[in-house]
């Protein structure tokens, strides 16, 4: 770490002044990150409210290190209004295994703007200041995700003092974490046919490149998927799916097993513990790493999430242990995912404490939901499939777009499902686009967390702007339109959602409409339904240039009428980028801008 060049991830720097502003006191927090190929990247950083000491460190150290995936580790810590000395206090001397020799240090200084750097050696005590370029670009683009899965048991002595019991329960937790590293335990590459152990791999060279593992798997899959027509997300994670596995066999020519088995028997009577949970551990790590290095990650990633499970089992202390299970959730900003232990009965309502600690340790603000279960994240291989696309817009190339340096692009944030003509087996054809791009609009609130009811019909939606009496009661069941301001109705309604409304004379004027559109998806990011003579649709971006005024939106067309293929719909442009002559220049219209609710 000596002489590496250093990287900080745009947001760490920006949550770290947030914090400074909003305290006036010292404020400390662990800072996490990854070795690359030039450097050392700083890429997440987690503060710890009531404070860091000498005496306190390592059992912090170890709680919030069980969130973050293997590759994405513990590398310092940063230091808000006090003096950078201070890090003396926080970090312990004493000899560590889990701690490098030399730290990152970032401090800023009370009522400063600029953040310091600095290398410290936590035996020394030495502080050498250092330099750092901050970077917004995605450090784990060239990195592979592994998926390791396996169900463990774990049993210990229930006891009704609480030091016993936690004791307990840690004994048995290294007990079972000591069978998955030593020589009867093995880590399956899934669809490569490869066994890593601690010394040997089965089944490829050891120094095969977990790359070529990821493209073997892909070819294989590709050659077993007939269909040919599944086009991939621009943004879709590489993962290679992986098993824990325990040898049963002793192997013939091991001749230090010349015994026979012995069993001692001890009868006695105990209340015993059990808890079934399956491990779901995530790893990061580069392309190039050869795969003879992969035993002691996987042993280092079910050692996280055993630990997090611990820390959750000691704050029971009656004989009702909840089943347990892991969640995982991909925080917009972040290039990794975060993993949770949580009881599997846990509901919205009862998790609010626990989501405001999660908003307040990552430094994120309450204005959005993270951490609602319908945020959990979903790894490819194990997505329920959805009849319905998700994000087309994803996989679209945006190099088609004006280079003019001072051109941008804002899109929705978040995800969304593709709603169009004729889907669900109803055939609204002609006369229903306005209510598909309001259940898109719903989608989106539902897949952000703030809501969870069921995507309405359109039966469903005139019977609610019956109910609100805007309609007369022979509208329901009818193909008569609606626009944008029967798309607010049941927005407010249904999901006591607010919206804008936007009126555009002519559709000449929409190329006059770029700054507002910025505004609205960096302010809001929620999709737009516009409606304007007799045509609907849903405008997901837009691509801006305040120098020039060019302009093109990003448009998904509910007018569609065919099946939920990705290819189709791009290629045909039902979801694409659109000049200002894709509006009417003599229609006037309407957008309907959702604003987002502040809440978590």
């Amino acid at each position: 770490m000596e002489d590496s060049r250093v990287f900080i991830d745009t947001e760490v720097v920006k949550k770290i002044h947030r914090l400074s502003r909003k305290h006036s006191e010292p404020r400390y927090g662990f800072l996490y990150g990854t070795v690359v190929s030039n450097g050392l990247v700083v890429s997440a950083s987690c503060y710890i409210a009531g404070g860091l000491n000498n005496g306190n460190f390592m059992e912090h150290y170890m709680q919030s290190r069980c969130m973050f995936p293997v590759g994405v580790d513990p590398i310092g810590v940063f230091l808000c209004n006090c003096d950078a000395r201070e890090v003396s206090n926080i970090i312990p001397v004493g000899e560590n295994s889990q701690l490098s020799e030399r730290l990152v240090c970032i401090c800023l200084d009370k009522g400063g703007e600029d953040i310091d750097l600095y290398m410290y050696n936590r035996f020394t005590k030495e502080l050498t200041s250092s330099e750092f370029t901050e970077t917004n670009s995605n450090s784990y683009s060239d990195h592979v995700f592994l998926r390791l899965t396996t169900p463990v048991n774990i049993h210990y002595k229930f006891s009704i003092k609480k030091a016993e019991l936690d004791a307990n329960c840690s004994q048995a937790v290294e007990d079972l974490l000591a069978s998955y590293h030593s020589d009867k335990a093995y880590y399956e590459l899934c669809g490569a046919d490869i066994l890593i152990s601690n010394n040997r791999v089965i089944g490829a060279d050891e120094e095969m490149s977990v790359e070529k593992v990821f493209k073997t798997i892909e070819k294989r899959n590709s050659e077993n998927d007939f269909s040919g027509r599944r086009k991939k997300s621009l943004d879709e994670v590489k993962v290679i799916y992986a098993k824990a596995l325990t040898k049963l066999t002793v192997d013939k020519s091991d001749n230090s097993v010349l015994y026979s088995p012995i069993i001692h028997y001890k009868r006695a009577e105990a209340l015993m513990v059990s808890v079934s949970i399956p491990i779901e551990a995530v790893i990061v790590v580069p392309k190039s790493q050869a795969i003879r290095s992969l035993f002691d990650l996987f042993f280092r990633s079910i050692r996280r999430q055993l630990h997090a499970v611990r820390a959750l089992l000691s704050s029971y202390t009656g004989t009702e242990i909840p089943l347990l299970r892991m969640i995982y959730f991909w925080v917009h900003g972040m290039h990794f995912p975060l993993s949770m232990v949580l009881p599997a009965s846990s509901q919205d309502n009862q998790l609010v404490d626990w989501r405001q600690d999660l908003h307040e340790k990552l430094m994120l603000l309450l204005d959005r939901p993270y951490f609602r279960l319908s945020n959990a994240y979903s790894f490819p291989q194990e997505t329920t499939p959805s009849h319905k696309l998700i994000n087309p817009h994803l996989s679209l190339s945006q190099s088609k777009l004006s280079q003019a340096p001072t051109g941008t692009v804002h899109t929705v944030y978040g995800k969304y499902t593709y709603h169009h003509y004729m889907q669900d087996k109803f055939d609204d054809d002609k006369w229903g686009c306005a209510y598909r791009s309001l259940q898109t609009l719903i989608s989106w609130f539902n897949l952000q967390g703030y809501s969870n009811i069921s995507i309405p019909t359109h039966r469903e939606i005139q019977q609610t702007l019956v109910n609100i009496g805007d309609k007369e009661p022979s509208f329901v069941g009818s193909k008569q339109w609606i626009g944008s301001t029967e798309v607010g109705f049941v927005l407010d309604k249904l999901l006591n959602v607010t919206c804008k409304i936007m009126f555009v004379s002519s559709g000449a004027e929409m190329a006059n409409k770029g700054r507002e559109l910025v505004q609205h998806f960096q302010t809001q990011g929620t999709p737009i339904m516009i409606g304007g003579g007799v045509l609907a649709h849903t405008i997901l971006g837009v691509y801006y240039n305040d120098q020039t005024g060019e302009i093109k939106f990003l448009i998904l067309d509910p007018h569609y009428t065919g099946a939920d293929d990705l290819k189709t719909v791009l290629d045909k442009g039902w979801c694409g980028w659109k000049g200002e002559d894709f509006w009417e220049k003599t229609a006037y219209y309407n957008m309907c801008m959702p604003q987002r609710p502040i809440e978590y």
